[in-house]
């Protein structure tokens, strides 16, 4: 059995080269600076809160060796004592207390916050930026894997790098002060600390960059996982997959795919967990042997017995304050994988030049040319269009027909600067496309594509953006064009007309795919444009539909000039103009009646299409 191509059969190799900790704190100054300028109060509290609860374990140890001190100098002067200081003591305990409760609050509600803040701002940026780049990075594997570790959760993943890089700083102040008021109760106390959490958290360190690149390399599997699971449980190809009876192979598939990566984990997994263990038994044997040290320095009247339960409790906190710095430290470095990604996504720069951002200037019917053009796809091996040239007059109406692969879809994609040529030129209305406003010049535009979204909105809003900043809202305006395109006694018999909600994905009123063809069709002929593209227009359509949109299709093709690009002779033998593509060539140019009597592509398709009819 053929297996999916996942990636290389065996185990991937694991690098344990350490993150560059140039490329770790540059990252992290970006997420920082990101959040400050997303949502500073939020940030500001979140900052201070973590700082104040670091301080609270290391005075609370100070505190509860004063109360040990205080009351037992009470106890032995009788009776009468002073309780004086004691009550202090406990007061400053209490006091410690509750703003250590209230620090773990504040430091909820600032993350909570922060969260919210950073899924609009952060999610928003990322669909901004994707809106800005070209279809060609969205048919590239390499960026479909970048833009898949950008998306995946972005906020919550940012969210807990800063998070994890707060707790580490946190911890470590912590850790710090805890170490500061040990060593002056016991100064040998250093050696074992050093000696165990050096290695501790190096292992850390290396054991996230592993992680590190391990979700790197996973990122195309995912991507499979996901595929598989959309095969499985989405409308569309739930059919073909039980007639074929395919389920149990793709679900195979995903098993092999998913297994794999939860065996590497689960590798990298056993390994922290025993190095972390490993760590807790000595760090607690080593701590406990110095504390048993003081312990009988007490008994010999050397140290008091404050002492030794500011030692006792800051000891055992310290040791876990250790354990926990290093995990945040080795979790941040695995988020940072995140805004390493989230930084390279951003920087994606679009992949078509520019140009000097001229407007259309052409108001009327647009005039097409084409001149020795030559277009390869990334990663094809013969080139999609190989020195084509075509003019298409203002006004006029040409067909494009030809086999599949012959270059007829990526020639209206070039028109549409959908992508630039490797060599010659492009031009509508007289002006290079790569000169012109990109976004003007699509707007110039109207295009019925074959493979057509399904909008999940109202049926006026899938009639509106056709030209939405012109129509949307404007009801009368939208019933207007139903009207000319001849979609209004469809949607009038939905169960709430216009307003009726359509789409499967929230459980409202669907349609058939004619149906929805006749209204992608309608939506494109919403903007009037000087040049109308229909590409594949009746592939769902029944006749009598078919029959419908090309008697209509003279009186909204009026005034504009029309590219149809078709499979079926009875649409296109109403063009001015066919023009026969093969193997990326003009190949034949002429009307229905020319190309017939030329007795060649042309007219052999056309029979063989009649004898299949």
């Amino acid at each position: 059995m053929t297996a999916a191509p996942e990636g290389p059969p065996g185990p991937l190799s694991e690098s344990s080269t350490p993150v560059p900790i140039r490329k770790v704190l540059a990252d992290g100054r970006w997420a920082l600076r990101y959040t400050w300028r997303t949502a500073p109060a939020p940030a500001a509290l979140l900052i201070a809160a973590e700082l104040v609860k670091s301080l609270v374990p290391a005075g609370l140890a100070v505190v509860f060796g004063g109360l040990v001190d205080a009351a037992s100098a009470a106890a032995s002067s009788g009776p009468g004592g002073d309780p004086g200081r004691v009550l202090a003591w406990v007061g400053a305990a209490l006091g410690l207390s509750v703003l250590g409760g209230l620090t773990k609050i504040a430091e909820r509600h600032a993350g909570r916050r922060l969260l919210d803040e950073l899924e609009v701002r952060l999610t928003g940026d990322l669909l901004e930026h994707a809106a800005s780049l070209d279809v060609a990075t969205f048919e590239d594997p390499a960026s479909l894997d970048l833009l898949e570790q950008a998306r995946r959760e972005p906020a919550a993943s940012f969210h807990l790098f800063l998070l994890n890089a707060l707790h580490v700083l946190g911890d470590g102040l912590q850790g710090l002060t805890l170490a500061a008021v040990l060593v002056a109760v016991e100064p040998w106390l250093l050696v074992p600390l050093v000696v165990l959490a050096a290695p501790y958290g190096l292992f850390q360190w290396r054991n996230a960059s592993r992680r590190y690149g391990q979700e790197t390399r996973y990122t195309t599997r995912r991507r499979w996982s996901q595929y598989f699971v959309h095969l499985l449980t989405r409308a569309p190809g739930v059919t073909e997959i039980k007639l074929l009876d395919l389920g149990p192979l793709f679900v195979e598939r995903f098993r092999g795919v998913a297994s794999r990566f939860r065996d590497e984990s689960s590798r990298i997994l056993w390994r922290t967990s025993v190095v972390g263990a490993l760590f807790v038994v000595l760090s607690s044997i080593a701590l406990f042997a110095v504390l048993a040290h003081l312990g009988l320095r007490v008994l010999a009247g050397q140290a008091s017995v404050g002492s030794l339960v500011v030692f006792a409790g800051a000891a055992a906190r310290l040791r876990a304050v250790v354990e926990e710095t290093l995990t945040y430290l080795g979790s941040a470095l695995e988020r940072g994988l995140f805004i390493q990604n989230l930084r390279a996504f951003l920087a994606l720069s679009p992949r078509l030049a520019p140009g000097r951002g001229r407007p259309v200037a052409a108001r009327g019917a647009a005039e097409i040319e084409l001149a020795d053009v030559t277009f390869t796809y990334p990663g094809a091996r013969k080139p999609a269009l190989e020195g084509l040239s075509l003019h298409i007059r203002p006004g006029e109406t040409v067909a494009l027909v030809g086999e599949n692969g012959a270059g007829k879809t990526t020639l209206v994609r070039l028109i549409a600067r959908i992508h630039d040529p490797d060599s010659g030129s492009v031009r509508f209305g007289g002006d290079d496309v790569r000169e012109l406003d990109v976004a003007d010049l699509r707007r110039n535009i109207a295009w019925v594509l074959q493979d057509f979204l399904r909008f999940e909105a109202t049926a006026e809003e899938n009639l509106a953006f056709g030209d939405w900043r012109r129509l949307l809202g404007k009801r009368r305006e939208v019933e207007e064009l139903a009207r000319r395109t001849g979609v209004s006694g469809l949607v009038e018999s939905l169960p709430a007309g216009y307003d009726t909600w359509l789409g499967r994905m929230f459980g409202r009123q669907d349609l058939s795919a004619g149906q929805w063809q006749r209204l992608a069709i309608a939506r494109a002929l919403a903007r009037p444009a000087p040049l109308l593209i229909l590409d594949e227009p009746t592939s769902s359509l029944d006749v009598r539909a078919e029959e419908e949109l090309f008697r209509r299709f003279r009186e909204m093709a009026a005034g504009r000039t029309a590219i149809l690009v078709s499979h079926r002779f009875s649409t296109v033998a109403m063009a001015d103009r066919v023009v026969v593509l093969s193997e990326g060539r003009v190949a034949e140019s002429g009307s229905h009646a020319e190309l017939m009597g030329l007795g060649g592509i042309y007219a052999g398709l056309y029979r063989l299409s009649e004898r299949m009819r």
